[in-house]
């Protein structure tokens, strides 16, 4: 028999975005998401009942910062055996990043800055695990619903939290 393989999860959630003071310097607002914490909590304990052992990171509201996340993400890709599983979730606002008035990249809304979706696939596909799933619960996903090489075009198409303001805005 096999040995047993472990499961790594990341798990991020942001409900207090109107606590987020780098935000609020960069001219980013977005509305709280009051369940964030609680969905993040529920998926914690379903792992940790389903899986023989668990090794579970949790970034919550100011501690899901892009330092943070892409730390825990290369971690996850250090420890992850090939027979392990690893899962990946993000609970929080999905953005779009303007630079001149056109869009440049859909982002993840993190605590402090934005993280762009290409650069969430890359680290993603990095993983060497058997098993990987990746659960965004965001508008726009951050582009991470295309195809782990980026080809494709976003699959949910709803709000969107705006850098910049333009008249360019997709519906």
């Amino acid at each position: 028999a096999g040995a047993v393989a472990d499961t790594h999860s990341l798990l991020v959630g942001i409900s207090r975005y109107s606590d987020s003071a780098p935000l609020r310097s960069q001219g980013i607002s977005a509305p709280n998401l009051p369940a964030a914490e609680n969905d993040v909590d529920l998926l914690r304990r379903l792992l940790d009942r389903l899986s023989v052992r668990e090794q579970c990171t949790v970034l919550l509201n100011e501690r899901a910062t892009y330092d943070n996340v892409v730390e825990a993400l290369l971690r996850l890709r250090d420890v992850a055996g090939a027979d392990d599983a690893v899962v990946v979730y993000f609970t929080l606002h999905g953005a779009s990043i303007y630079e001149g008035g056109k869009l440049k990249a859909r982002a993840l809304l993190l605590w402090d800055q934005e993280l762009p979706g290409r650069a969430l696939r890359y680290r993603f596909g990095q993983l060497r695990a058997r098993d990987k799933t990746l659960i965004v619960d965001s508008c726009f996903a951050a582009g991470a619903d295309k195809s782990i090489h980026g080809s494709g075009e976003p699959l949910a198409k709803s709000i969107i939290v705006l850098r910049e303001p333009t008249s360019a805005e997709p519906d």
